[in-house]
């Protein structure tokens, strides 16, 4: 009678302990499909939602034209050489910009490829974790069975 109700024992703590586990497999499936809507929206975050508004050269310029033009006696500097100096400035301006617009192009594609790869980098890691927690489980049952045996 002791045998019997020792074996009940176990054999109802083995069902609790699978019972759990088959829980605890539905609570990280859930868990992991929560991450990944995250990891998805952080994504989409990254993402830029518009370009930066360009500068428009020519108003930029103007105003300092009218105080180049009110400091100088017209006596003082001929006029081309300013123009010449002031278009060099408006080309070197714009070059910039350019440049600077492209550098931010690519710095929120890095940003975005970061952040998928960490998504990546965790979702792999989670496949890992479920196939040894299935590895576990397979050798507990392949233990049940040795000691039913």
């Amino acid at each position: 009678m002791v045998d019997n109700s020792q074996a009940d024992i176990v054999a109802h703590r083995h069902g609790v302990v699978l019972i759990l586990s088959e829980r605890l497999h539905g609570a990280t499936a859930q868990f992991d499909q929560l991450r990944a809507t995250r990891f998805q929206e952080a994504v989409n975050r990254a993402t830029p939602r518009r370009k930066p508004q360009k500068v428009s050269i020519s108003h930029s310029m103007d105003a300092p034209r009218s105080v180049c033009a009110e400091v100088r006696e017209p006596h003082e500097f001929p006029p081309e050489p300013l123009r010449v100096q002031l278009q060099l400035l408006d080309d070197e301006t714009q070059a910039l910009q350019v440049e600077l617009s492209n550098l931010l192009d690519a710095v929120q594609e890095t940003e975005t490829m970061m952040v998928e790869m960490s998504a990546l980098n965790h979702l792999m890691s989670t496949h890992v974790l479920q196939l040894q927690a299935q590895h576990i489980e397979f050798l507990y049952e392949q233990a049940l069975k040795l000691q039913t045996t």
